[in-house]
């Protein structure tokens, strides 16, 4: 991927369209795109082959939502993070699938372990200069875990368990900031 962003990156260059100090920075963007383009079009194909196309189109709405509220963990390296992203989407998915029993206490289980994971790292969350973006996450994590309970309710306890899961690994990602922060 960086050797493919880099001969991009000269090909502007080559073309005038950027300066020499701009390439670093277009192959570091081009990268960024390149690997969150393949993350969600591997996660849209297998999601769809194995017929859950409204799980897959919920986890890209919820990924995408929350990693603009709040800049998220960010892996050393882009098939780390690749890795991550897909297990972001596979670990709930399965969850999703495979647990046929005790799913109201599991769900119930997920949605307070998130609070409490709010509470507890609500220091490391809560960065001075970036409360506006705190209270947000905090607001749309709460709106967000209420979900699953109604989903509960109305006994779609997959997407129950879906969702919840997905809320977690939402809430434990959002603990480590970018480095740096």
């Amino acid at each position: 991927m960086r050797k493919f962003s880099e001969k991009i990156s000269w090909w502007f260059y080559q073309r005038e369209y950027i300066q020499n100090t701009q390439i670093d920075d277009l192959t570091f963007g081009l990268e960024v795109i390149l690997s969150n383009l393949l993350s969600f079009i591997t996660i849209t194909i297998v999601g769809f082959m194995i017929g859950d196309p409204l799980k897959t189109i919920l986890f890209l709405i919820v990924f995408i939502i929350f990693r603009t509220i709040r800049d998220r963990y960010h892996a050393e390296t882009f098939l780390a993070c690749y890795i991550l992203t897909l297990c972001s989407f596979f670990i709930p998915l399965l969850l999703s699938k495979y647990i046929v029993f005790n799913q109201t206490f599991l769900v119930l289980n997920l949605v307070i372990l998130n609070g409490l994971l709010l509470f507890i790292f609500s220091e490391t969350l809560n960065e001075p200069k970036k409360r506006q973006q705190f209270i947000n996450f905090v607001t749309a994590s709460v709106v967000y875990n209420l979900i699953p309970l109604f989903l509960l309710v109305v006994n779609q306890f997959d997407y129950a368990i879906f969702l919840s899961s997905l809320g977690t690994v939402v809430v434990f990602t959002a603990i480590k900031g970018p480095k740096g922060s």
